[in-house]
Formats: C-alpha cells, sequence, structure tokens
C-alpha cells in the first residue's frame, strides 16, 4: 500500500503540477520500507529539489541512511538543513529524533541528551506521536548504561492523562517503556490498578487480567534492572543494526 498504490498515480503526476513533490515524498517512503533504498532515495532527494520543505521526503531519505547504517551520512543530510524540516512541521519531533539516533550510533550521548532536551522532550510535548519518540530515544539510551536524570519521570506525568485510553497496541507499549523506568514508580503503580495501561493486556479477556497485569509489570521491571546494570548483554557493538537492536529491546520488554 505504502509503495505501489502510490506508484499507480505517479503516472499522472508531473514537476509541472502543484503538490507533485508530496507524491513523491510519499512514494520515497514506500520505496524505503520495502527496501529499495536507491530509488527511495532519488525519489526522496527529487522532491526535496521541487519542496524544500517537504518533511515526508526528509524523512524518507533519513530511513535509507538507517537502514545502511550510515549515522555519517543521516547527520549530513538531516543537521544542515534542519531550518527546512523543522519550522512549522507536525513532523519536526521525528526527524530531530531520526537525528538523535544517528548520533547515538556514534556513542555522542552527551549530544543526544542536548537534543532530547531542546527539541524532543524537553519542550514536554503531551503529543502522543512526540511522546513516543520520547520513550524510544530514553530507552536506548538507558540500553546503553546512559543516566537520564529525572527525564523518566516528566515524562511518565505527560502519558499519564492517556493511560486509561488503551486502543493503540504500538503507544501502549511505548507508555511501557516509561513505567518501569527508576522514577516512574507511581505509573508504574497505575498499570497495575488500570490493565487497560499494560500493552497486549485488553487482548486478554480471562478474569485475571488485573493479576496479569502485576506481573507484567514486575516482569518489566526486572528486565528494566537487568538490562541497565548490565547494558552489554542487549546492547552491544553487534547491537549497531536495526535487526539486532530490535531483539534487544524485545528481550528488555519482558518477553514471555
Amino acid at each position: 500500500m505504502l509503495r505501489d498504490r502510490i506508484a499507480r498515480v505517479r503516472p499522472h503526476w508531473n514537476d509541472a503540477m502543484p503538490g507533485h513533490h508530496a507524491v513523491l515524498g510519499m512514494h520515497a517512503f514506500g520505496l524505503e520500507e520495502t527496501g529499495d533504498y536507491t530509488q527511495a532515495e532519488r525519489t526522496g532527494r527529487r522532491s526535496i529539489e521541487l519542496q524544500p520543505r517537504d518533511t515526508w521526503a526528509w524523512h524518507a531519505v533519513a530511513h535509507v541512511h538507517e537502514m545502511r547504517n550510515a549515522p555519517k551520512e543521516g547527520i549530513a543530510w538531516l543537521e544542515p538543513n534542519a531550518a527546512h524540516w523543522s519550522c512549522d512541521s507536525f513532523f519536526a519531533v521525528h526527524n530531530w529524533w531520526h537525528l538523535a539516533l544517528f548520533k547515538l550510533e556514534q556513542d555522542r550521548h552527551d549530544e543526544v541528551l542536548a537534543m532530547y532536551d531542546a527539541t524532543i522532550g524537553g519542550p514536554g510535548s503531551g503529543v502522543v506521536l512526540d511522546m513516543i519518540d520520547q520513550s524510544a530515544l530514553l530507552w536506548r539510551l538507558a540500553l546503553r548504561g546512559v543516566d537520564v536524570g529525572g527525564r523518566w519521570q516528566a515524562l511518565a506525568e505527560r502519558w499519564a492523562p492517556h493511560a486509561a485510553a488503551g486502543n493503540y497496541a504500538f503507544n501502549d507499549m511505548h507508555a511501557m517503556m516509561v513505567s518501569p523506568a527508576p522514577g516512574a514508580v507511581s505509573s508504574l503503580s497505575s498499570c497495575a490498578k488500570h490493565s487497560t495501561w499494560c500493552p497486549l493486556a485488553r487482548a486478554t479477556t480471562a478474569p485475571s487480567r488485573p493479576t496479569w497485569a502485576r506481573l507484567r509489570c514486575a516482569r518489566c521491571r526486572r528486565s528494566w534492572l537487568a538490562t541497565t546494570r548490565h547494558p552489554s548483554r542487549c546492547c552491544g557493538r553487534s547491537a549497531r543494526t536495526r535487526t539486532a537492536s530490535a531483539a534487544a529491546t524485545r528481550s528488555a520488554m519482558c518477553s514471555t
């Protein structure tokens, strides 16, 4: 859908038509997600040539650099051009997050924390799309043994109003990244009381749902402590690829 639906309409568009850049930007992301990195980069760059503020095209090419494990190129793509993709853009935080991930790959932890404070989590956005990136970045830092200070608690407070929603597993999992973190104990307690905040809890229909939730939270906390005390267990140098990092995160996120 991401690739072929847009590919079918591309022959009906050309550069003289307003909005062509948006079609190219969307297609670039579909190409990247299906593994055609060369064509994705070419298409995304063409979109930017037509409209330098096409945030989705900047994002698509950033994904290409991520999948190629090319943090240097990713930084060169995003950082000098931040004025184009970050001004008055709903997607700004997410692209800042991608830039932070590239720097994280280079072990530039202090810079990543500074970016978090300035552009990702520090401004205090309570938009769920932004909080997902905030959770994901703090989690990655913690897996590397980086002390993130009181940032967890501040983020937990922003997630709290969404505790009873439980209608989108992807969001719930990112909320749960916060729950077992040191400094977010109140959220952990809320999770145990209100199982709808626990990812996958709503998928269970047995009367023991609250008990299941408490066990899940306890398992999360044990895994959290293990991974942050011994980050080499799940995020060593070999975990620099997306596959290995995903495996580490799945392990830390209480796999049963």
